[in-house]
């Protein structure tokens, strides 16, 4: 019953060639777990490595009808879909959960993730103001690859410097690195 040995044992059937064994495994324990984050990851990723490129997030969508207030599972299913650059999945995930859960903040968040990611530039205009005072590395990526595609290196440098040193700074290395670069700064 322990989800993290359920999940290697999935994997290690994959390993083995049983994708349809591990995928059996993971879909019979997430009708009794529906909450199971680490579980609809998995299974997605297994599905998709097998080829399976439509449905292959199914699961999330038959545990966000068994568990409607589960906001977590609506969130990952977003980030599951984010990751694959699925834009009108993502706009429909977040459409519902902004439905289902009016005025959380955490999906501002989402839709400002959402709107750097995808280029709508006039939605991230819109909403920069709501989500300015929440740092976060996850944001902060957003606004940092933001700042880089109009130019404003110095913001990008600002906001991807007060990472460093802190666990997430191996995500905004790169990006700091290439803000020197573009600047000729000799830190480069």
């Amino acid at each position: 019953d322990e989800p993290q040995l359920l999940r290697n044992h999935a994997l290690a059937l994959v390993s083995e060639g049983d994708a349809g064994a591990a995928q059996a495994l993971l879909e019979t324990q997430l009708t009794t777990r529906p909450d199971w984050i680490e579980g609809h990851n998995t299974l997605s990723r297994i599905r998709l490595t097998a080829g399976e490129c439509e449905g292959h997030d199914r699961s999330y969508a038959e545990a966000s009808s068994a568990k409607p207030d589960s906001m977590a599972l609506r969130l990952a299913w977003f980030h599951n879909a984010a990751i694959l650059k699925d834009w009108q999945k993502v706009r429909q995930i977040l459409y519902d959960a902004e439905r289902d859960f009016p005025g959380q903040r955490s999906l501002g968040s989402a839709r400002f993730y959402l709107a750097c990611e995808s280029g709508d530039d006039t939605a991230v205009d819109q909403l920069v103001e709501a989500v300015s005072d929440i740092v976060d590395p996850g944001l902060d990526l957003c606004r940092v690859r933001l700042h880089l595609r109009r130019g404003d290196y110095g913001a990008a440098e600002i906001c991807a410097s007060r990472h460093i040193g802190t666990p997430a700074a191996n995500m905004f290395w790169p990006y700091l690195s290439l803000v020197w670069r573009l600047t000729g700064n000799s830190r480069a």
